[in-house]
């Protein structure tokens, strides 16, 4: 076998694997956008900061009282929810925009809680976000890239086999493997997000 044929070969994989990194990015640049979008909104009264801000506080103010297992339950189900719909989504052939809808609600989510925090409780605030908020998100997210990665791909396949110009076969197996591993992603988020929010949370905000 020559040089040229083993190149051909290789070629094919390197663009998809760069097709992929290049759905991961444009994911973050959407969640990114959510971020700065959520920190400007919170300036502004309208319904959905002032909503988010209400659960926040309300989920916050029953912290202590719920204990290490109701606040694990309650990040695990929320976590997990946003899992469970994108792992559907993966088997639609319009679900791709639906997942880039959410790492851009995802975004605006995170960077209202951030900014309300910053600008209510300043210093505390800053030290909540940077010792418990986003330790917790950044392990969310990472799970969630994942999960968005795949449903992205796997919902613009379903999409071309349908519209008859896909090659690709979809994997079932390594679908369901890799959503796995966002699964214990979660957990370890949740465990995580439990442990900071109900023993150190009170130490920053009261």
């Amino acid at each position: 076998m020559d040089v040229k044929s083993l190149k051909k070969k290789k070629v094919p994989g390197l663009v998809i694997r760069a097709r992929e990194h290049t759905v991961t990015l444009g994911m973050f640049c959407l969640f990114f956008v959510g971020i700065i979008s959520g920190a400007l909104m919170i300036r502004l009264e309208n319904p959905i900061s002032s909503l988010i801000v209400s659960m926040f506080r309300q989920y916050n103010g029953l912290i202590v009282a719920n204990g290490f297992i109701k606040n694990f339950a309650e990040l695990f189900f929320s976590n997990v929810f946003f899992v469970l719909v994108l792992f559907f989504l993966g088997f639609s052939a319009i679900g791709s925009p639906f997942v880039c809808i959410i790492s851009f609600v995802k975004g605006v989510g995170i960077g209202i809680v951030s900014s309300y925090l910053y600008n209510n409780y300043m210093l505390s605030g800053f030290g909540y976000c940077m010792l418990i908020f986003f330790p917790q998100q950044i392990i969310n997210m990472l799970a969630l890239f994942i999960a968005m990665n795949e449903s992205f791909v796997n919902s613009k396949m379903i999409f071309k086999t349908i519209g008859g110009t896909n090659q690709n076969e979809f994997d079932l197996k390594i679908y369901s493997q890799r959503y796995f591993f966002v699964f214990i992603l979660e957990v370890i988020s949740s465990l995580l997000g439990s442990v900071l929010n109900t023993y150190l949370s009170p130490v920053f905000i009261k």
